[in-house]
């Protein structure tokens, strides 16, 4: 019985702890931020390819020097 009341005490100790919240919170916005990130440059890569695509396109037939 005493390790259960142990176990009780050691849990209650851990929610109230606002550390550990903390860097749970940072964890979860860092993964947010990340997903964020990877969904805009995955919708911005076609788009920035086909740009470039058509400028080498267009400065293929200009010509030099």
């Amino acid at each position: 019985m005493l390790k259960i009341q142990e176990l009780k005490d050691q849990l209650r100790r851990l929610m109230e702890d606002e550390e550990g919240l903390s860097a749970t919170e940072y964890a979860i916005l860092f993964v947010i931020l990340v997903a964020i990130i990877a969904a805009g440059a995955t919708a911005l890569g076609g788009g920035i390819t086909a740009l470039f695509g058509t400028a080498t396109t267009r400065l293929t037939g200009v010509g030099g020097p």
